[in-house]
């Protein structure tokens, strides 16, 4: 995935207060690493992740996901190459935990048998025994629970990317912990390139093989974590480290 020169522009009714959410943002992103970006609220992150699903369309510049022109693909054919997992998980209702982990199979005309095969396998994975969650409804699930489905549905289809926007901040520190884990057991069992938004830096140093510090909209390093330790590029990113209490990757 590369965005080279990446604005993003909201328009406001004065001209003056219009708001750039990102700011020429160049960035690559490697195959299969997992790239976390972190900042305060309002800096640029889950922009970058609507603009790369194309939920949002850029002001300026370009982004290319394996090589083509995201501008030239249909916004329903990449979704369906994308993983995605929201905060609150974004489950289905009125379907069961099966069938939203389905779903993207199904969008793909995969056979019911292999989907229901898949949907089994990574219910398995994600420590949901399919024998007792494959037919419950996302309202008997506990919070946890119900992101461990959501982290399970956006592997389902195998896609290259993942995107996951602050899946983890919504849950008590015991469960956010336990679906970490999850998360990183699927990770290493796949090839999966993952970009993930949190204001958590400990979380950014246990998930990532690099991280990419935000900034009112500007990407202002991108590095692993000894490096953005050892060698940070600008004094927010010594700030950002010293208020979050971290002091080694």
């Amino acid at each position: 995935m590369r965005l080279r020169g990446v604005t993003k522009v909201y328009p406001a009714p004065r001209r003056a207060d219009d708001v750039r959410a990102v700011d020429n943002v160049d960035l690559d992103i490697e195959l299969g690493e997992t790239l976390v970006l972190v900042g305060e609220s309002g800096c640029g992150k889950s922009s970058i992740l609507r603009l790369i699903n194309r939920m949002e369309e850029p002001t300026a510049g370009s982004l290319f996901f394996e090589d083509v022109d995201l501008s030239t693909m249909p916004p329903t054919e990449l979704r369906r190459r994308i993983g995605y997992v929201q905060q609150t998980g974004g489950l289905l209702p009125h379907w069961s935990i099966e069938r939203n982990v389905a779903l993207v199979p199904e969008l793909l005309g995969w056979s019911r048998d292999r989907r229901r095969r898949r949907a089994r396998e990574l219910l398995e994975l994600v420590g949901l025994p399919p024998g007792n969650y494959a037919n419950r409804y996302a309202r008997q699930l506990s919070g946890g629970q119900r992101q461990r489905v959501a982290v399970a549905r956006a592997l389902a289809a195998d896609p290259p990317l993942v995107l996951l926007d602050e899946p983890f901040g919504a849950l008590d520190a015991i469960t956010r912990a336990e679906v970490r884990q999850t998360f990183k057991r699927l990770r290493a069992s796949g090839k999966q390139t993952a970009v993930i938004v949190t204001h958590d830096l400990d979380e950014a140093f246990q998930l990532s093989d690099r991280i990419a510090v935000m900034r009112k909209g500007r990407l202002l390093q991108t590095a692993t974590s000894r490096e953005l330790v050892e060698r940070p590029a600008d004094p927010y990113v010594r700030e950002l480290l010293d208020r979050s209490g971290v002091v080694q990757p």
